[in-house]
Parts: structure tokens; C-alpha cells; sequence
């Protein structure tokens, strides 16, 4: 790995970081067979089918598109992502005959042993990505959720009312809505725990490697659909190896993942690769195609036979699920980035394109991620954050000039980080932006204040005038408008009627940021503390201010007996336009606070205020810090102190 420790030549190479290439683990997925309109498959909710052998698919669906065209794809679906990454989990308890055959088991709960597999294969997403699988309180869910099913038994009735078995690994595409299963057979043996992973994988949002539409550069599929079961007409072949042609890829392709099919899959040489009269070819399905049929695994096994592995992550598939369920403090710029999956954001699938944008969308201390390109870098990089290239490729120049005049640039007035929300408070820094100095003295805020106007036009063209607080030369603090739509905005400063400073700044669902006692952004948060006592309520301070520093320190608070409540209640702003499927979570030293409230401040413009319980497991932990997280965006860590 090599990094960048400093920007001094005009011409700048960024070189790979990370790694020389990661390949795509997130595809929408499709099939090319058509279905009735019901289908009894035990484990499988009524209205639903199964295509590419274990991706649980809408009927319906199925059959609309199968309509459009033979060859277009068939179910496609988008990477519905868990918000957070928080996945909420059941197992199922209850077991019960999937048929009415002489002599069917019961099948469908999960006993305690496999529950343990579950939560081990659970446990490799955890430590790969921003995912948290909880299991409901009483093992009984509400809302969107996974209902975990042992398979083992499933049967159907054959002839003669005889038991035919049913069971299967198979799941859903990422976050559908509502109960969604997950049904599981293979608990045991050497590759068992990342078979589970492999179905988890699709609850996450993630297909099958060679289902990508560049596969055909790396593999053979369709000339060796004679050694499907079924033949190349056959419902096996077609259900199971599609090509989507709208899938989204990133990277290369990755031989290596745990959601490749292995060359002998759905063959129907039973002794598949062996070599015989009726399969010349050993009856394999999955091709390898030249020079990569001669390259090896990093175990050193030929990828033709090393193709199918269930027994680990590739680092690929760990990478971009990290992506996917990216860290909060994670920002990403494409160049490339169209706005195809809607306006930017600086997330893994929207990522912003500039990167002195990137830059000042990522929180200090957080990690930008640079997909292939050139960008153009304005002035010094003097932000504390790293810089990831994973793909390589990347050349940053110094930008020679800025057309259209000065610069204005806008961050938030909380933590000074460059993204804002609607309604948030904005500080916006420059030069001779204003006459004199100016505030505002009365609501509703003005929007002309010491001759001073500023106008967002945001990503959907529509432009506003903003409310006004304070102007001077140098700094205009301002309310991002109600209504500003999400993407790059363009801030326009007019001062005596004439433009004086032009900028953009990134707009998102949600940006975080708490205001801090010192005016920082830093340390002790601008909070109050609430104690319970009983009927009796006290304000208690958590702050003090040390006159040889010469700024706020924490001021250590208790918890006091066990029967005390405390909360505390802290302000900032970008925070109240959470998604309600996101909602904002928080940690006090690493553990989960309650939140009572995240919303706006009553009285205040801008103002947005966090309430929550102190966990007792926090008594005697010192200076711990609060990270307040709302659309998956993290505010600024603050730090208090508890006796």
C-alpha cells in the first residue's frame, strides 16, 4: 500500500492505497423463466418463486418482464440497503410438516446449536462491514426484518403421497419490506458457515458474481448450456444462469468471491469434472476463458477448479460490502459519476464528483474514497482525513483558476464540516462579502440584512433566498431554505445588488453536526444535563471554563443512586430531517444511548436538539466522547466526563 503524504508538484499521481483493483459484488438480479402465478415451495412465501437457485423472487415480476422480451432481463432488482446497516432478525420457533406426505418431519425451527451457526456466519458480515444483524426482543419482530428458517425437512408431496424433499438455501435481494426469509439446510460440514454467509450476501443487497453483464469476457456460460440439467431450453438453465445487462458493477471481476458459482453447478454429469464418453467435456457449466483459465487462486489453486469457494470472504467481497454499508465518517468521489441513481451525495452509489467537494463533505478524521479519474484540487490539502485509492488510476492536479469570481464556502456552523440539510445553520466564509457587520434582530429571519442577500439554487434548479443571521466581510451565517432538494446546491452572494462570491455546497438527507461550548466543533458539546430524582428535576452543568487553558473543559457529572434518571440534552443542527427508516442513533462511550427526542430545538431557528438517557454502565468511565449518527451521516464527536 502507498499513501500521499503531502500535494507539492503541479502534476499529481494518487497512487494505489488500498489495493489494485476490487471487484463488483453488487448486481441487481434477473432470471429468464416463466412462472405460474402461484407456486407451493415450502420455506417460501405464496406469490414468490426462486430463480439463479437460491435468489427468492416476486412471481409476478417474474412474469411481467419475462413478457417484454425473451432475452431481457427478468427480475431486476435494486440493492435495497438496510438503513444503518441494522438488520433486524427472528428465528423461527415453531416446527411444523411443509406437506401433507405419509411421514414428513417437521421442519421450519431453528434449534439452538444451528441458531449459534447463524449468528457466527453473522458475525464475518459484522467484522467486514458498517452491518449490525440484531435479534428482536423475544425473538418476535415487527417492521421490516429477516425470518431465519431451518429447511432441513422441507418436503412436498410426491406419487403415491411419498415425501419429496424440498429443502434449500435461498433469500431474498436486499431490504424488501416486512418479514423476508431466509432458509438455510446446509449447517454443517466445512463450507457451511459461508454457504449462510453466501444468503445473508443476497439479504444484503448482493447477487451472483457471473450474473454480471461482463461476464462473458471471463467465463463461458452459454456454449455449455447442453450440460445443464434440462438442456439449454430448460427452466434449470434459464432460471440459473442469466446475465443482467442493468446490473451495478464495480471493479473487476472477482473469481476469487464466495457468490460465484463453482464449474460443476446444476450439472448434469453427476460425476462433474470427471471426463467420460457422454461429457467430453466433463459436463462443466462455468467455463473459464483464456489467459485467466491459467492463473491461480491465492490459495494457488487454478481458478477453474477454485471457482465456487465457500469457505471465506474474498477481500474483494469484503471491500465493497464495506462500501455498501459504508462508515459513517466515509465520503466517496467518481468523476465518472452521471447521476443515474440519483443526485449526488457522497455516498458509495452517489458519489459527489468533484473532489474538493469530497473533501469538505468528509467529516476530519474520516476516509475519502477516489474512484478512477482526474480531479482537480483548489489551494492546499490541509483537511485531517485519509485518502483511499482502490482502484489506482487516480491523478489529482492543482486547479489554475476558478471561473466566475470569487469563492464563497459554506459548512456547517456546528462542526465546520462541508455538507448541510435543509434547514440547517450555515457559516459561509469569504472575502468583502458584505459592507459592515449586521444582525439579525427579529423573526422571522430576513433575507436581506446590511445589503446582503444570499441565494441557493439547489440540484433541481429551483433557487431561494436564505434567512439571514449575521453578515460581515468575512463570514455570513445563514439557514439552508425549507424545501432545498438533495444534491450540489450553488450559493450566490449579492451584496448592494451586485454578485460578490460564488460557491457549492453538497446537500443531504440529513448532516449532522453539534455545536460545541468553544465555538469549535471540538470538545465539550453545548449541552445541559438533566437529573431525575424522584418528582424533583435538576439542570446541571457539563462544562466548566478553565481560565489557564483559556476554554471549556468537561466538568465531571455522576449518576448518582440507583434510582436517579439522567439525561442529556444537546444542541446542534442538520439532524432533524432524519429519514424515519434511519432514525438517529447514538453512543456515549461505545454504548447505545436511548433517544428520547431528535428534532428541532421550540423556539429556535436552525436549532436542532438531541435528548437522551446516560447508560448506568458508564459510572466511573471519565472523559468518554458522543457520536450521534442520523442517516447513516456521523455529527462530530463531543466529549464528556462521568465520575
Amino acid at each position: 500500500m502507498k499513501r500521499i503524504k503531502q500535494f507539492t508538484s503541479r502534476h499529481l499521481i494518487l497512487l494505489c492505497l488500498l489495493a489494485c483493483f476490487i471487484p463488483a459484488t453488487l448486481r441487481l438480479a434477473h432470471a429468464q423463466t416463466d412462472r405460474q402465478t402461484h407456486e407451493n415451495i415450502p420455506g417460501i412465501p405464496a406469490g414468490y418463486t426462486i430463480i439463479e437457485g437460491d435468489i427468492v423472487a416476486p412471481i409476478s415480476l417474474v412474469n411481467s418482464l419475462r413478457k417484454q422480451s425473451v432475452n431481457s432481463p427478468q427480475a431486476t432488482f435494486k440493492a435495497n440497503l438496510w438503513p444503518n446497516g441494522i438488520v433486524p432478525f427472528e428465528f423461527e420457533n415453531t416446527c411444523a410438516a411443509t406437506s401433507t406426505c405419509t411421514n414428513a418431519l417437521q421442519s421450519g425451527c431453528v434449534s439452538a446449536a444451528r441458531q449459534t451457526l447463524m449468528l457466527n456466519a453473522m458475525a464475518v458480515l459484522a467484522a467486514a462491514a458498517n452491518v449490525d444483524f440484531r435479534q428482536c426482543a423475544g425473538n418476535k419482530c415487527s417492521g421490516n426484518y429477516i425470518h431465519l428458517r431451518d429447511s432441513t425437512n422441507d418436503t412436498t408431496i410426491g406419487m403415491s403421497n411419498t415425501c419429496q424433499a424440498a429443502s434449500g438455501n435461498n433469500s431474498l435481494v436486499g431490504l424488501q419490506g416486512g418479514q423476508q426469509i431466509i432458509n438455510i439446510v446446509s449447517w454443517t460440514g466445512p463450507s457451511s458457515r459461508f454457504i449462510i454467509v453466501h444468503e445473508l450476501l443476497h439479504a444484503l443487497g448482493v447477487i451472483h458474481e457471473q450474473s454480471r453483464p461482463d461476464s462473458g469476457t471471463f467465463v463461458d456460460i452459454t456454449s455449455l448450456c447442453k450440460n445443464v440439467q434440462g438442456g439449454c431450453m430448460g427452466g434449470t438453465y434459464l432460471a440459473n444462469f442469466p446475465i443482467d445487462s442493468t446490473a451495478i458493477t464495480y471493479g473487476g471481476y472477482d473469481f476469487d468471491s464466495v457468490m460465484h458459482y463453482g464449474q460443476c453447478s446444476f450439472s448434469s454429469n453427476t460425476n462433474c469434472p470427471a471426463v467420460s464418453a457422454a461429457f467430453p467435456d466433463g459436463g462443466i457449466t462455468i467455463q473459464i476463458k483464456a489467459p485467466y483459465n491459467t492463473q491461480t487462486s491465492p490459495t494457488g489453486v487454478p481458478w477453474p477448479t477454485a471457482i465456487g469457494q465457500r469457505v471465506r470472504l474474498s477481500v474483494l467481497d469484503g471491500l465493497t460490502l464495506s462500501f455498501l454499508y459504508a462508515q459513517p465518517n466515509w465520503r466517496f468521489v467518481d468523476p465518472n459519476y452521471t447521476g443515474s441513481r440519483g443526485p449526488a451525495d457522497g455516498t458509495f452509489l452517489r458519489a459527489y464528483q468533484s473532489f474538493d467537494i469530497g473533501v469538505s463533505a468528509t467529516p476530519v478524521g474520516g476516509t475519502l474514497w477516489l474512484q478512477p479519474g482526474t480531479y482537480f484540487l483548489a489551494g492546499g490539502l490541509t483537511k485531517n482525513i485519509t485518502l483511499r485509492a482502490p482502484l489506482d488510476n487516480v491523478t489529482l492536479r492543482p486547479r489554475m483558476g476558478v471561473a466566475g469570481g470569487p469563492i464563497v464556502a459554506s459548512v456547517s456552523a456546528a462542526s465546520y464540516n462541508g455538507e448541510l440539510a435543509a434547514d440547517s445553520i450555515a457559516a459561509a466564509f469569504g472575502e468583502n462579502l458584505a459592507a459592515g457587520i449586521a444582525i439579525a434582530t427579529s423573526l422571522p429571519l430576513p433575507t436581506q440584512l446590511g445589503g446582503v442577500t444570499v441565494k441557493v439554487k439547489d440540484a433541481a434548479g429551483t433557487e431561494r433566498d436564505a434567512p439571514l443571521f449575521f453578515v460581515s466581510p468575512n463570514q455570513i451565517n445563514y439557514q439552508i431554505p425549507t424545501g432545498v432538494s438533495v444534491g450540489i446546491a450553488d450559493v450566490t452572494v449579492f451584496s448592494g445588488g451586485a454578485i460578490v462570491a460564488r460557491g457549492a455546497v453538497p446537500i443531504t438527507p440529513a448532516a449532522p453536526a453539534f455545536f460545541s461550548a468553544n465555538a469549535s466543533g471540538e470538545g465539550v458539546p453545548a449541552a445541559a444535563l438533566l437529573r431525575v430524582r424522584g418528582d424533583a428535576q435538576f439542570f446541571e452543568p457539563v462544562a466548566r471554563f478553565d481560565q489557564t487553558l483559556n476554554s471549556f473543559v468537561p466538568l465531571p457529572f455522576d449518576l448518582g443512586p440507583e434510582g436517579d434518571q439522567v439525561f442529556l440534552i444537546l444542541f446542534g443542527t442538520g439532524f432533524r430531517s432524519a429519514d424515519a427508516a434511519s432514525p438517529v442513533t447514538v453512543t456515549i462511550g461505545g454504548e447505545e444511548a436511548e433517544v428520547l427526542y431528535a428534532g428541532p430545538a421550540p423556539g429556535f431557528v436552525g436549532l436542532d436538539q438531541a435528548n437522551m438517557r446516560v447508560p448506568r454502565s458508564l459510572i466511573g468511565r471519565g472523559e468518554v466522547s458522543i457520536l450521534l449518527t442520523a442517516d447513516n451521516r456521523s455529527a462530530n464527536a463531543v466529549t464528556v466526563s462521568l465520575k
